[in-house]
């Protein structure tokens, strides 16, 4: 019950905005385990896993999501601090399993931090560009990468490339031919990635942990000034729903 109750909240993460579903899985210690699964296609070993944080990870991506842009709708200002706290309890969830304690360390922290800066920079100067098939096939890839990379946001990379209403229409519609090879990308993308952070997880795990510490921290900064820079009412409330948020996420983390 407790795997499938994981599942439900990184699908959650999935449509959070500003968070992800493998940041979620990494708070609650199950990203490596999930990497190794699908990198080296360890499906019928691990199937009755797989079936409870999957069908946990769909609800929690359909069911969810009704929730989630209600509570945005109502009560705004309380649901993205409880977001800013789940995002505290995550970067205690990777400290937990890597801390920096070198310059290298701090280096590699401070460049994956300014890299997502830019990224939310040039999505406010998006790129025009052709919506043809191979850019679709992209484009899944690129949902992918940022599916299974935390902290980086999918939705600020299709800004930039202009066409994030396209993504948008694209899976909001499944009956069109775009969805064919939106979906090849990602699933050429699932295992590329998957691929890719596996070896970095087996030879370089604490690089590749800092550099993810960088992307938590900087989304955390990015959603922090978008969620106070206009704030009006009710401020004294506001370190409860955070503290709330950190300590929710912090009873899914393993010991």
């Amino acid at each position: 019950m407790l795997t499938f109750l994981k599942g439900l909240l990184i699908g959650l993460g999935k449509i959070l905005p500003g968070v992800s579903g493998s940041l979620i899985a990494i708070s609650m210690g199950l990203y490596d385990r999930l990497i190794k699964i699908i990198s080296e296609l360890k499906i019928k070993e691990n199937i009755t896993f797989l079936i409870k944080i999957g069908s946990g990870i769909i609800l929690g991506i359909v069911f969810g999501s009704k929730i989630i842009y209600f509570f945005l709708d109502k009560y705004y200002l309380y649901t993205m601090s409880v977001i800013i706290g789940i995002l505290l309890s995550s970067i205690v969830g990777i400290l937990k399993i890597e801390k920096p304690n070198n310059k290298k360390d701090y280096l590699l922290i401070l460049i994956s931090f300014l890299l997502v800066l830019i990224l939310n920079w040039l999505s406010s100067n998006r790129i025009s560009t052709n919506h043809n098939y191979m850019f679709v096939i992209i484009l899944g890839f690129i949902d992918a990468v940022t599916m299974i990379i935390p902290g980086i946001s999918g939705t600020a990379i299709f800004m930039i490339l202009g066409a994030y209403e396209f993504v948008l229409t694209i899976l909001g519609n499944l009956l069109n031919i775009y969805i064919i090879f939106f979906g090849i990308g990602l699933l050429l993308g699932i295992y590329v990635t998957t691929k890719i952070v596996g070896y970095l997880l087996e030879k370089h795990h604490k690089k590749f942990y800092m550099v993810v510490l960088g992307f938590t921290i900087s989304s955390l900064a990015l959603i922090i000034k978008l969620t106070y820079s206009t704030i009006s009412v009710k401020l004294f409330c506001v370190p409860f729903f955070i503290a709330f948020g950190f300590i929710f996420g912090l009873f899914f983390n393993n010991d």
